[in-house]
């Protein structure tokens, strides 16, 4: 089977976000979606809907030691989730595989309120740790060192178009 790379979206990532002229600075920006740390400094709700009002789509990002119940009260709002399986900002790092009943818990949650919600994870995905994501509900991963030419079919939609 042959896979194309289908690459429809550009995600940016911010850590945080401070003030308004730099959400609606994303208005300028070529990135589609637009994701924050759910830790940051930021009033979680009114950035959500500032991104919104820049025709960008949200997202939230939880580091680790966050729980799976803090985005609870967003996913109607968000685009995508994505939970990190790695502590954010340190390369190298393994796959906390840990992270992975936090990933099923909130597309538990996000299916009674936002079923098209994307959840993704970021850190330490490899060849051995892709279907375990997956497995668990993830729809997609960060990989920066990961081979494409090891994804297996079950990262593939139905048209058998690579999503990555």
């Amino acid at each position: 089977m042959t896979y194309q790379v289908k690459n429809e979206r550009i995600d940016g990532d911010r850590a945080t976000i401070t003030t308004e002229i730099e959400v609606l600075d994303y208005k300028k920006a070529v990135n589609d979606i637009i994701t924050f740390h759910i830790e940051s400094d930021s009033d979680v709700q009114e950035t959500i809907d500032k991104i919104k009002a820049c025709g960008k789509k949200p997202g939230l990002v939880i580091k680790p030691n966050t729980k799976a119940e803090e985005v609870f009260p967003y996913l109607k709002d968000l685009f995508m989730v994505l939970v990190m399986t790695v502590e954010p900002g340190f390369g190298g790092q393994s796959f906390m595989a840990d992270m992975l009943p936090k990933v099923k818990e909130i597309r538990e949650e996000a299916n009674k309120v936002n079923p098209e919600l994307l959840i993704e994870v970021d850190g330490g995905i490899g060849e051995a740790t892709i279907k375990q994501a997956y497995d668990a509900g993830v729809d997609v991963c960060v990989a920066v060192v990961f081979k494409i030419t090891v994804v297996k079919p079950f990262c593939s939609d139905s048209s058998g178009t690579l999503l990555v």
